[in-house]
């Protein structure tokens, strides 16, 4: 019987090895179709801030997005290689935290928040944010990147915000020619 009390012990050490982690949730899988930035950025939005403790510490969640989105605009900006798919997901998480944040949140609490100096930090942060998507919406590398995407490798949503996206690029006259803005402007 010296057989079945090793395997015995072998089946406890291993029950309770798995069992030791039943209390630790796991951190979230990255998604594969996005970039780590995008990861970061969307992490973000886990938490809607619509009270926040001070003017202070709003101030500091819009610059923290809004420098997120720096980064995430950068790293469309400059990527090499192939584009597809996991841009047009980058850009759309890009936009969703300026929009959640700076005037999702901000536009709240500048027009709800008994508090005069949150009312003023929530407007000043929709002014930030509108600069930053204006940016965005102006940035020709970008533009150039996303009109490589082949739209009929894309499933039936993202191939209509990939058409929707490069009409209102073009429709910000950001994406015209040298030739065609000076004759727009003369």
């Amino acid at each position: 019987m010296p057989f079945k009390s090793h395997l015995f012990a072998a089946a406890s050490v291993a029950a309770i090895a798995i069992l030791s982690g039943c209390g630790e949730v796991a951190a979230p899988a990255p998604n594969p179709d996005r970039s780590a930035l995008s990861d970061e950025g969307m992490k973000m939005l886990d938490t809607l801030v619509l009270a926040p403790a001070s003017a202070d510490a709003f101030t500091a969640r819009c610059d923290n997005a809004l420098t997120q989105v720096e980064k995430m605009l950068t790293d469309l900006e400059t990527r090499e290689g192939p584009a597809g798919a996991g841009d047009l997901k980058d850009y759309d998480s890009m936009l969703n935290l300026a929009f959640s944040v700076g005037y999702g949140e901000a536009a709240i609490i500048a027009e709800t928040n008994p508090d005069e100096a949150l009312r003023a930090t929530g407007d000043t942060c929709q002014q930030k944010t509108s600069d930053m998507t204006t940016r965005i919406s102006l940035s020709r590398p970008v533009y150039d990147r996303l009109s490589t995407i082949d739209a009929t490798k894309l499933d039936d949503r993202s191939a209509y915000l990939l058409k929707r996206t490069l009409s209102e690029y073009r429709r910000a006259g950001g994406v015209s020619g040298e030739c065609l803005r000076a004759a727009r402007h003369s």
